[in-house]
């Protein structure tokens, strides 16, 4: 007789929470989702139409196979880091991240337009240092290829769902940590609406769950950069332009 009672107290409470579950959650998942799809559709819609056109000229081209180009767009991000060639008896090494863009390309050099620039310093004393500087105008450096370590790349459609990914994963970790726990507190007489509570955080970690992807999927690539025909059984990328110069 006890044991039938609680097997329908469980049932019972099992299809209740089943109703609230089907009457407020899912039906805000739908819309959560739904919202984040024409987001982002119309994003990559806004740059399809804007950028496509786009032709600055300068591409990655693959050591193993020409046909193989990555077509480098002035609105995607790029950030270059490449070492420092020379000779000091305290430095023993110096190393930099370039945020900009690329103007100009030759055989053995390029014109990297820099807005931003990190730098790293290590003595042989075992000292580390690092500096940043912000160039508030046209600041062109001149780089040798042979230098370079790497070149990460984003193209502005996977930048801008990046950037999409990081937002809903902001918005969701709020909403699960932050706003759930506050809005299912009645403050007068401190009842707790779990129901409330459930479906707000709910909510915030499908928005985290859908973007961990998202972010992991679209961050910039990186790829190793070497002169043409430096070394034709490596597989590396080097740079090519059509602007004539």
């Amino acid at each position: 007789m006890v044991l039938a009672i609680s097997k329908n107290i469980l049932t019972f409470k099992f299809n209740q929470n089943a109703t609230i579950l089907k009457k407020h959650f899912l039906p805000k998942m739908n819309l959560l989702l739904s919202t984040f799809v024409c987001l982002c559709l119309c994003t990559g819609t806004m740059f399809g139409q804007t950028i496509s056109d786009e032709n600055s000229g300068i591409y990655l081209v693959s050591s193993l196979d020409s046909t193989k180009k990555i077509h480098l767009k002035q609105k995607g991000t790029m950030e270059l880091h490449y070492e420092f060639d020379f000779a000091d008896s305290l430095i023993e090494s110096k190393s930099s991240y370039l945020q900009g863009k690329i103007e100009r390309v030759s055989d053995t050099t390029l014109s990297f337009q820099t807005w931003s620039e990190n730098t790293y310093l290590t003595y042989y004393s075992g000292i580390e240092t690092d500096s940043y500087t912000q160039y508030t105008s046209d600041y062109i450096k001149e780089i040798r290829i042979n230098q370079i370590e790497c070149l990460q790349y984003n193209s502005p459609v996977r930048e801008s769902f990046h950037g999409i990914g990081n937002l809903t994963a902001s918005l969701g970790t709020i909403a699960a940590v932050l706003v759930a726990p506050l809005v299912s507190i009645n403050f007068k007489n401190g009842d707790f609406n779990k129901n409330r509570y459930y479906t707000v955080a709910g909510c915030g970690l499908i928005g985290l769950a859908v973007s961990i992807p998202i972010i992991a999927l679209t961050k910039s690539k990186e790829y190793r950069l070497l002169e043409k025909d430096a070394d034709p059984e490596r597989d590396y990328w080097y740079l090519e332009s059509t602007i004539q110069k």
